[in-house]
């Protein structure tokens, strides 16, 4: 809803997780090793039921309705799913995973899986706001975006950079899983 003609948008080519990697490398690694021991805990215990289950995804989100959690259908998928998902957004959720699952582990340690995914989150954002300055940087040193470019950035990869010549008037709705890349390429 932002995207304004004229913006220009910068695409990281890789299949790598950029974010990932920068945090892993500016964190302490004892740090960050307990950080993702806490930050897991839920997801494991998610993954375990669901593995225990037949991998019936039904019968998850009525376990789950069962424990309390009022979660869509699509987060639930999502937290299964997508491995960059820190953790979910209040309390509530580790709690209905600890009751379902029945972990004493995760129930007598909601505050410290809350503070860890707190912390990784910004570690995320912090390493998100070291690519971003990267990448403009870059940007910068080119006054004319008529065309498309791709640029290299060492530790990075390559980068599609993109100005906006339109937006359409209707909106679609994508799947998270395609938010922040190209779907089509048909301008490059």
């Amino acid at each position: 809803e932002t995207i304004r003609v004229g913006d220009i948008m910068a695409f990281i080519n890789t299949t790598r997780d950029v974010l990932v990697e920068v945090v892993e490398s500016n964190t302490n690694r004892k740090e960050l090793t307990a950080l993702k021991e806490w930050t897991t805990l839920w997801k494991r215990l998610l993954r375990g039921h669901y593995e225990n289950n037949g991998q019936n995804f039904k019968k998850l989100v009525s376990d789950l309705r069962s424990n309390g959690c009022k979660k869509h259908e699509i987060t639930i998928k999502t937290w299964l799913q997508d491995d960059a998902r820190i953790g979910p957004d209040d309390d509530s959720d580790p709690i209905n995973i600890a009751l379902l699952t029945n972990s004493d582990l995760l129930m007598d340690n909601i505050k410290r899986v809350r503070d860890s995914i707190t912390k990784m989150k910004g570690l995320r954002f912090e390493a998100s706001e070291f690519i971003m300055s990267r990448i403009k940087s870059e940007i910068l040193k080119f006054s004319d975006f008529t065309n498309n470019r791709h640029i290299a950035i060492e530790g990075l990869g390559s980068i599609s950079i993109l100005k906006v010549s339109g937006v359409a008037g209707n909106y679609q709705d994508i799947n998270s899983k395609y938010i922040n890349r190209i779907l089509k390429k048909e301008v490059l």
